[in-house]
């Protein structure tokens, strides 16, 4: 005998429909194998690297342009490659219908704006506590450098323009196409929890920030969650890498005019 299934919240019936399921095992290692890779990389050239003079933030922009990126490519097309006997992202990477224009742009700077809001209030009150009252063991060159001072100028201002093009726009648009266009959706049969799932995971990804990991997940779980509900990942690709550009840029240009 068969019993009904309780139904899908109607706003996700569409994205439940048939689309491949990870386990939450695999999909749990499929969100966070990446992190780590680049996180142990980033411990392990680090020391060296400040020895040599170069902020830890370039350490980081190295390991992600060198490690993460191609990682997270090479999952995507490896899966595509299974599927479509050659490297491809169909039916890899989803949630990429059309939206009008006007409603794609709209719909980024809103985004924009609530993340800009939750790092920017939110980050300098609560991630010190975090920091302090949970990871305080932490090695003290883990944390990023937040200021340059006792480098010189030609190093910050190359550390934050390579920091421009590797950790504000390749880094995001690659993890974009993975976390919200590849593992979401082989969540949606959690629903409206899939987004809240994806951005958890999302945010313990950054095993080297983990004190960021509260603010994270207040500050993405709306943008996965129009990207699910609209079905259209640019959405998510267009807030941040508009989000990463305009914590970043300000610090360039300063540092530049100086």
């Amino acid at each position: 005998m068969t019993t009904a299934q309780p139904a899908a919240p109607a706003i996700f019936t569409r994205s439940a429909a048939g689309e491949e399921q990870h386990s939450l095992a695999k999909s749990i290692l499929l969100h966070l194998a990446p992190g780590a890779v680049v996180t142990l990389v980033y411990a392990l050239l680090t020391p060296p690297l400040l020895k040599l003079g170069l902020p830890n933030l370039l350490t980081l922009n190295l390991a992600a342009i060198l490690v993460l990126v191609p990682l997270e490519l090479w999952i995507l097309f490896t899966e595509g490659r299974k599927k479509n006997g050659r490297y491809s992202l169909a039916g890899v990477a989803l949630y990429r219908e059309r939206i009008p224009l006007w409603q794609l742009i709209g719909l980024a700077f809103g985004l924009l704006v609530w993340m800009g809001a939750c790092f920017s209030l939110l980050s300098p009150r609560l991630d010190p506590l975090v920091q302090k009252t949970l990871f305080g063991w932490v090695p003290a060159w883990v944390p990023l450098a937040s200021t340059f001072s006792g480098y010189p100028k030609s190093t910050a201002v190359w550390t934050l323009a390579i920091s421009l093009v590797c950790t504000s726009w390749i880094a995001p648009f690659v993890e974009e196409y993975y976390f919200r266009g590849y593992l979401l959706p082989r969540l949606s049969r959690f629903g409206s929890l899939a987004p809240v799932i994806n951005v958890t995971l999302f945010s313990l990804y950054h095993f080297f920030t983990p004190w960021q990991a509260l603010t994270r997940i207040l500050a993405v779980t709306p943008m996965a969650w129009i990207v699910m509900r609209k079905r259209n990942l640019y959405v998510g690709i267009a807030a941040h890498l508009m989000l990463n550009t305009i914590g970043l840029l300000p610090a360039l240009l300063r540092m530049m005019a100086k």
